[in-house]
């Protein structure tokens, strides 16, 4: 008896211990593929460790991962992609922005609020390297973003982003 932190890309253990522990108290799923089929009652706010660089850095991490192989572990553009992403996830968790202010970020890099937002933080030089890659040539700037985009592209699914967006009601 006591707390239990469940991970599985099945729902076979999910579904044979949940009755029991639901005698014992409260189970929370965080199922965002549907793999256990359970209403969402909860959210998940993957940027509350980006409020530091290394936070932000193993986050981007984990999603330049999902679509890194290890052939292309040393590739320029993971690698940027990484970089910006680790300031994007900076700037929102600093400046209180929602995931989805994010994804508009990456869809125009023109924007300059993740920039504004971490000078604002005191994050000069990591606003800097973020203006760098925004003013660097459209063709890199363009290729790094859109990188970038596949590595968060998880995202742009509704049911997929509800996981990750506060919701009052839940």
């Amino acid at each position: 008896r006591g707390a239990v932190l469940l991970t599985s890309n099945k729902s076979d253990v999910y579904a044979v211990t949940r009755a029991e522990r639901e005698t014992i108290g409260t189970v929370w799923t965080f199922d965002p593929q549907g793999i256990a089929h359970t209403p969402r009652a909860m959210w998940w706010d993957m940027l509350a460790e980006c409020v530091t660089i290394e936070g932000s850095r193993r986050l981007a991490g984990h999603f330049v991962a999902s679509v890194n192989d290890d052939a292309s572990q040393k590739d320029f553009w993971i690698s940027a992609a990484q970089n910006t992403l680790t300031a994007l996830f900076l700037a929102a968790a600093r400046g209180r922005a929602p995931v989805t202010d994010l994804l508009g970020w990456l869809a125009d890099p023109a924007d300059r609020t993740p920039i504004d937002l971490l000078r604002e933080a005191g994050l000069g030089a990591m606003a800097e390297q973020l203006q760098g890659t925004v003013r660097g040539a459209v063709e890199t700037r363009d290729g790094i973003y859109e990188t970038a985009r596949q590595c968060v592209s998880c995202l742009l699914d509704p049911g997929i982003l509800a996981w990750v967006t506060r919701d009052p009601d839940v």
